[in-house]
């Protein structure tokens, strides 16, 4: 006797404290026997021709069985989910166990039966959510921090390697420049041809070489680029563009080539263009 009132007490403080709760709960258990009670009237329709009270009343049992089975998974798992959301809450709202375990403890444990005991729960309480403000005030500058770390070391090696390939393209430019000049001098020392050197720069890492006559200017373009084989493992250093068109250009990887390539098409611009030279 005393545990039926017991359990009806409960059941009422759970009705008066969780509403929502049981209104999903009885919305469930109508659902599953609406569904099994459906199921039910197909197998009995289509199955059995021949029913008796007895089978009904073993049928309406299997639905009453049924359904307060979907009562009690829908109860489990909505309890989960309230457990879960509130840990959640939690965890956000502290961001740390052990402070996590003392407003439990205060809230649930200790008691607050007087007004003196409630306003010194309520001021424990009070300064355990401002120190999770706090905790999380920090992490959050912590995480900033690092991410501006991590960003400036990206930025120190982004500018450390374009340095290399500065200063890399600027001793292949120089080395090229002197090889070309000695390739066309006989060109230059008649006045055939002028040569005008963009070298490469910090920001424009590529260096170029214009080849020009006295008629057409860039004849002939010797581009000295950076190699980037991480993003182009085909990438030549050097690059000839002849405004012949793309028979007469050419990649080389090295500075023999390149300059020797690049007098083999100035020469045959002159076959083309004899009145250039002159009688």
């Amino acid at each position: 006797m005393i545990f039926s009132i017991v359990i009806a007490l409960l059941i009422f403080w759970f009705i008066i404290n969780f509403p929502d709760i049981i209104g999903n709960l009885v919305i469930i258990f109508l659902t599953g026997v609406g569904i099994i009670i459906a199921i039910g009237v197909v197998v009995l329709v289509f199955v059995y021709s021949d029913l008796e009270f007895s089978d009904l009343t073993e049928f309406f049992k299997i639905v009453i069985f049924g359904a307060i089975c979907l009562l009690i998974i829908g109860f489990i798992f909505n309890g989960l989910n309230r457990i879960l959301t509130r840990i959640t809450g939690l965890w956000r709202k502290f961001y740390d166990i052990k402070t996590i375990l003392k407003f439990l403890i205060l809230q649930f444990i200790i008691p607050g039966i007087t007004d003196k005991q409630k306003i010194k729960k309520i001021k424990k309480i009070n300064r355990l959510v401002a120190y999770g403000d706090e905790k999380k005030q920090l992490d959050n500058e912590k995480k900033y921090k690092k991410k501006i770390e991590e960003e400036e070391k990206k930025l120190e090696e982004e500018n450390i390697r374009l340095d290399n390939l500065y200063l890399k393209c600027g001793k292949n430019f120089y080395e090229l420049s002197n090889l070309i000049d000695k390739e066309l001098s006989v060109y230059i020392d008649s006045d055939y041809i002028n040569l005008e050197y963009i070298e490469p720069t910090r920001e424009n890492i590529n260096g170029y070489i214009h080849i020009n006559t006295k008629i057409k200017k860039s004849i002939i373009k010797v581009i000295c680029r950076a190699r980037l084989s991480k993003y182009n493992d085909s990438f030549r250093t050097y690059k000839i563009i002849s405004s012949q068109g793309k028979n007469g250009g050419f990649e080389a990887d090295s500075i023999s080539s390149a300059s020797k390539g690049t007098k083999k098409i100035l020469l045959n611009y002159f076959k083309l263009h004899p009145e250039e030279i002159g009688q």
